[in-house]
């Protein structure tokens, strides 16, 4: 009810708990954390991690050694309290590479303000977290690239970050799909951005979103519901990567060439180890002693999405038949082995 002088108007009974969103903004010390072990190069690959997803981050670590060994100290790994940089710090400490830890702090803040919140809830939260980092240090004019803890680099990613960064000014990953169609597919596993005025700004509208945007997938379903349908007007130039660039579960095969591929595709933890181990042993180095498997995708198919997969699959080579493209683009069966000097005659196009 309204209340005149010296009156407050009564608390309505039953009223929603505010729901549990991020503070608008940056997100405090990070920006100081990356700068004072940054050298001289401001980029920085950022991923967010707890204990329980140490596993694929450790993943993620293998596979820079072994492509990329130069991006790992440009990689911050950030985490929710002490403990955890502890525990991260001691499983990598005598692996002659020094993984670099931020403490999100505020993130603890964050969380105890919404108590009642429920587990999805806080998920959604927790997922916005990553336009807000990447925010922090865009504004303080790094190149960013984040990307979850579950993904294997295949190759180098900085040529094509480079070549992707010269044209455009945030780029991102997609479930699936070929050129433009991968747009209305596009997903927040890998985001990078460039400190352009353009990236920027849309950097500021997209975090500042999560106060008002209520609808599915959080900071995904926001770029997918609202800036998507105008990507082509847009001030800033955005790219969404297609399947031949970041693939996962159901568009990777041995010879699509892809530079990262996620666990996108694999909801169960242990089928997605499953398939992110496989995918680690391709790009370490050969063992002549201890031959790597073929890809087993039928394998992990209890845990993943395999009827997707094959959908894909027929999708996606319908359309390289539509636009003139001679190769298939892959099959879902299983491929001979990494050491197998023939490959099968269902040519993936692209090399690896």
């Amino acid at each position: 009810m309204s209340g005149g002088k010296g009156v407050t108007a009564a608390p309505r009974l039953g009223a929603a708990a505010p729901r549990a969103i991020n503070a608008p903004g940056h997100i405090p010390g990070l920006a100081e954390h990356v700068q004072g072990v940054t050298r001289s190069t401001k980029f920085r690959i950022i991923t967010f991690c707890n204990k329980s997803y140490w596993v694929f981050a450790h993943g993620l670590l293998e596979s820079m050694k072994a492509v990329a060994p130069s991006v790992v100290d440009f990689w911050t790994v950030i985490v929710p309290d002490e403990e955890t940089k502890k525990f991260i710090l001691s499983e990598t400490s005598g692996a002659g590479h020094a993984v670099d830890v931020f403490v999100d702090d505020d993130l603890r803040k964050q969380v105890a303000k919404f108590a009642s919140a429920g587990r999805d809830e806080l998920k959604t939260l927790l997922s916005w977290r990553r336009v807000h980092a990447m925010q922090t240090l865009v504004d303080g004019d790094f190149t960013v690239m984040f990307i979850e803890p579950d993904a294997v680099f295949q190759k180098n990613p900085l040529q094509l970050i480079h070549d992707q960064l010269t044209q455009n000014d945030i780029i991102l990953s997609a479930d699936y799909g070929l050129g433009s169609t991968a747009q209305k597919r596009a997903n927040t596993k890998v985001i990078v951005a460039k400190p352009s005025a353009q990236g920027k700004k849309l950097l500021n509208v997209w975090q500042r979103a999560e106060q008002s945007y209520t609808g599915q997938k959080a900071e995904a379903g926001f770029f997918l519901d609202q800036v998507v349908p105008h990507i082509d007007v847009l001030t800033a130039k955005v790219k969404v990567l297609d399947q031949t660039l970041v693939g996962n579960y159901l568009t990777h095969h041995e010879k699509a060439g892809q530079v990262i591929v996620t666990g996108t595709g694999c909801d169960n933890i242990d089928y997605k180890i499953n398939f992110m181990t496989q995918l680690l042993r391709h790009v370490q180095p050969l063992d002549p002693n201890n031959l790597v498997p073929a890809f087993d995708y039928e394998g992990v198919a209890m845990g993943c999405d395999h009827s997707g997969r094959e959908k894909v699959f027929k999708i996606s080579n319908e359309y390289a038949r539509s636009h003139g493209v001679s190769a298939k683009l892959g099959a879902s069966k299983k491929h001979p082995s990494k050491n197998d000097s023939e490959g099968d005659d269902e040519d993936a196009g692209g090399d690896r």
